[in-house]
């Protein structure tokens, strides 16, 4: 029996076949259920494909918090881990709708109850999804056969109530060939909780080490080893997974500059050696320059904070006096910092030089 098309006003199938219907599975006995997958909802996360890495596209044996692909970061304590950025073959079908890139993490496992690596996922939508149920779908494989696990967790902001964790805590083997998999979970109420200066989100955390401090965040994890690819994922309100949707590139890259943007082209990692996109400046007199205004493209989630760097040595906190050829080290640069921009000033200047350096904005959503 071929799919039928089903007549809402009615409540029965007609007659007329429809080919291939994706929105409609026959179960048995001939009897047509709607396929919820063919019926997608809006994806809450941010850079779902991973196109986009302005902190930089790789990072080797790090601990603590670090960032590479927006719309999340990674972390370690204990154990350390490699990150990069990993390209699919052109024309690739085991994760579907073409994705470039995937990301991939390295887990070297440190003995300890307190270690752990994790990789997390955030989303701007606190408010949207309390008491509600969620789903985080995610296409991974692995080395070897292994177990991670998957949680959900509230944040409240800077200055906001305590954050929440241990909610829809689910551990899940994969495989070591792509496969989508998802996690389901019942978010909690938010009332009487404060939200902070900055904004309230849900964070998903896969996590790949776990020591016995963390038996209850994890399901009794445990720790390991390995490499991890993660690639093409999805957030959204509903009890179940439905089918990731493509989204435009320069749209999506918008939604990333909320939370971070930087001088450098989208691919150039902070404190490279580039003058591509370099901010330049003649100064007025000791303190000012002749235009001391700095616009972003795209209005922060809350007031970021500014980091400098020389684009003639990539020096952390330097801009670089071009009319002597030497660094200078920042001291009042970037005061008067707001959602959309912020004035440039310095201490030291020389009248009349011209001034260059590159910046990058953080206002990462904060648990």
């Amino acid at each position: 029996m071929g799919n039928k098309e089903f007549n809402v006003l009615a409540g029965t199938f007609n007659d007329r076949i429809l080919a291939n219907d994706e929105h409609f599975v026959e179960k048995d006995g001939g009897i047509l259920e709607i396929n919820p997958r063919a019926f997608s909802r809006p994806n809450l996360a941010i850079n779902s494909n991973f196109d986009f890495w302005q902190e930089g596209t790789s990072l080797s044996g790090v601990s603590g918090w670090q960032r590479t692909n927006d719309g999340g970061a990674d972390r370690s304590s204990g154990s350390t881990f490699s990150t990069s950025r990993q390209a699919f073959e052109v024309g690739q079908t085991s994760v579907p709708n073409g994705p470039k890139y995937y990301k991939r993490i390295v887990v070297s496992s440190v003995a300890g109850a307190g270690n752990r690596c994790i990789s997390a996922f955030d989303s701007e939508c606190l408010e949207q999804t309390a008491g509600k149920q969620v789903t985080f779908s995610i296409w991974l494989k692995a080395d070897a056969a292994k177990n991670i696990s998957c949680e959900f967790t509230q944040g409240f902001g800077t200055g906001g109530s305590s954050g929440v964790n241990s909610i829809g805590v689910k551990k899940q083997q994969i495989g070591t060939t792509w496969a989508l998999y998802s996690f389901t979970a019942t978010m909690p109420s938010i009332s009487g909780k404060t939200i902070g200066t900055t904004p309230g989100s849900v964070r998903v955390v896969l996590w790949f080490d776990a020591g016995s401090d963390y038996n209850s965040r994890t399901d009794s994890l445990g720790q390991q080893s390995g490499t991890f690819d993660m690639a093409q994922y999805k957030f959204e309100i509903g009890p179940t997974a439905t089918d990731w949707e493509p989204y435009n590139l320069a749209d999506e890259l918008v939604k990333c500059q909320r939370y971070c943007e930087k001088s450098y082209d989208v691919d150039v990692a902070p404190g490279t050696i580039s003058h591509l996109g370099r901010f330049h400046r003649l100064a007025f007199n000791a303190m000012h320059f002749y235009d001391n205004s700095v616009h972003f493209r795209q209005d922060k989630a809350y007031p970021p904070t500014i980091t400098f760097y020389s684009p003639n040595t990539g020096a952390v906190n330097n801009i670089r006096d071009a009319s002597v050829g030497a660094d200078l080290a920042v001291t009042n640069n970037g005061i008067h910092i707001g959602t959309t921009g912020f004035t440039a000033t310095q201490g030291g200047l020389t009248s009349d030089n011209e001034y260059i350096w590159h910046f990058i904005a953080r206002a990462y959503l904060q648990y």
